[in-house]
């Protein structure tokens, strides 16, 4: 199955996911070779969370 995946379809399976920045702020990012793909800056893990679980759901990954 996976030999036949494009790129597309490979990135649609990486989830977004909320990581901590040094200075306490949490940004959402995709883990994508060569380098991740980042969206938004937030104040608090919960609302990181929340937007990640949002993009996920946009693509069809639903965290259980």
């Amino acid at each position: 199955m996976l030999n036949n995946m494009t790129d597309e379809d490979f990135y649609r399976l990486r989830p977004w996911v909320p990581v901590e920045l040094p200075n306490g702020l949490f940004v959402v990012a995709c883990n994508w070779d060569p380098k991740p793909l980042v969206k938004g800056i937030y104040p608090d893990y919960e609302f990181a969370k929340e937007m990640a679980d949002v993009l996920n759901r946009e693509r069809g990954i639903v965290r259980t």
